[in-house]
């Protein structure tokens, strides 16, 4: 198991533990894309984390890393590894398939709690995924950003694990530009704890303005 994935996998386990449910209570996951900083926190080893839960994600994603020839051209990432990320991803699929839930672009699941969209580039079938509550609700925005100044300042700035960079530049530029209008609360997977906050217009480009968390007494 590659780092990542054993962080990832780690990761669950303790978060679990803490909290007081058993990963075979869970009945519903959501797959934002196959790297193995997201996928590892599903399987490990042959053996699936969450039993019992349906696994829900984009069929892009799934049709990209099985098609015969997965296509790196655009990506500025290291070519070297590609032959082992592919067959890891490949292999995590594989263990997932009995659960896998495949949905296509605004798909709800859970009463319209949870809703899959596209936000395609970083790679082929990435989503995001809109979470509501009564009037509330949280847009995770998952690897749309990784960075909570850079990419925001700049949404043109991108990062060399895009599969196809000028998809991913224009979904920043969008989801950006809406979250900046509608102040909508949203999540961001790798910005700094909790990761929670808020997209403001700051000239030509945006802030990300996150939450302040404190401890309780």
């Amino acid at each position: 198991m590659s780092l990542p994935a054993r962080i990832a996998a780690e990761a669950a386990r303790i978060g679990f533990a803490d909290i007081g449910i058993a990963p075979a209570q869970v009945t519903h996951a959501f797959l934002s894309h196959a790297h193995a900083d997201h996928i590892g926190g599903f399987v490990t080893g042959n053996r699936l984390i969450f039993p019992n839960a349906a696994v829900h994600c984009l069929r892009e994603e799934i049709d990209f890393w099985r098609s015969p020839t997965p296509d790196f051209t655009q990506s500025k990432r290291a070519k070297g590894p590609l032959p082992g990320m592919i067959k890891d991803a490949r292999e995590k699929f594989d263990v997932l398939q009995p659960n896998l839930q495949l949905l296509r672009d605004g798909d709800s699941i859970l009463g319209g709690a949870v809703t899959l969209l596209a936000a395609l580039g970083h790679t082929s079938g990435h989503a995001i995924f809109r979470i509501k509550s009564g009037n509330a609700s949280l847009l995770h925005f998952m690897d749309v950003a990784h960075h909570h100044s850079l990419m925001f300042t700049d949404p043109a700035w991108g990062i060399a694990y895009d599969h196809h960079p000028a998809q991913a530049i224009d979904t920043r530029k969008k989801l950006f530009a809406q979250l900046a209008t509608t102040h909508e609360r949203a999540y961001g997977f790798h910005l700094p704890w909790p990761g929670l906050g808020r997209v403001a217009a700051a000239g030509p480009g945006y802030t990300w303005q996150p939450e302040r968390w404190s401890w309780g007494l």
